[in-house]
C-alpha cells in the first residue's frame, strides 16, 4: 500500500486500527479511508457488512471510508486501489 505510486500518503495504522474489536492483520490510512487486510475472506466480509455503503471489499481486503467526504471520482479511485491491491 505504501509503495503505490500516485496514491498519495499512506500511513501504517495497524497498531491503532487492528484492535481486539477489529481483528485485521494490517491497516493503512490514506486520503480515501483506511484499507485493512484480514486473515480470511469471511472476516473481511463480516467487517465490510458492518461498514456498509461507506466501504468496499475485495477478497481479504476492506476499505473503510466512513467519515470521508469523497467525490464520486475519489470513490472510484479508492475502489480501484482496493481491487488492484495484492499485498506487495
Amino acid at each position: 500500500m505504501a509503495n503505490n505510486p500516485g496514491f498519495g500518503a499512506a500511513d501504517e495504522v495497524t497498531a491503532e486500527y487492528c484492535t481486539a474489536e477489529i481483528e485485521c492483520v494490517e491497516a493503512w490510512e490514506t486520503p480515501y479511508g483506511v484499507y485493512m487486510r484480514f486473515d480470511s475472506t469471511a472476516e473481511a466480509t463480516h467487517w465490510a457488512t458492518i461498514i456498509g455503503g461507506d466501504g468496499a471489499q475485495w477478497k481479504t481486503f476492506v476499505l473503510d471510508a466512513r467519515g470521508q467526504d469523497l467525490t464520486d471520482e475519489e470513490r472510484v479511485t479508492a475502489v480501484q486501489v482496493l481491487l488492484a491491491y495484492d499485498g506487495v
